[in-house]
């Protein structure tokens, strides 16, 4: 069984935490501003997708290398 490589989780971490800043950082305010605004929603829709991603990689590099 090979080991979790600690450069994985923290660049997996660092993708979630610069998603989630990005997210934080879209004009959320007005629901209908944002909404009407179709690069915004495509940009919220990428960088979510993004963090999902990186969640999901974390946990099977967790799985696969911490419990074979």
């Amino acid at each position: 069984m090979t080991q979790i490589n600690e450069k994985v989780l923290a660049s997996k971490v660092e993708t979630i935490r610069r998603m989630l800043g990005g997210i934080a950082g879209l004009p959320l305010e007005v629901e209908a501003v944002f909404i009407g605004d179709f690069q915004m929603v495509s940009a919220g829709e990428s960088m979510l997708r993004r963090a999902l991603e990186a969640l999901l990689d974390l946990g099977r590099h967790i799985l696969a290398k911490g419990f074979g």
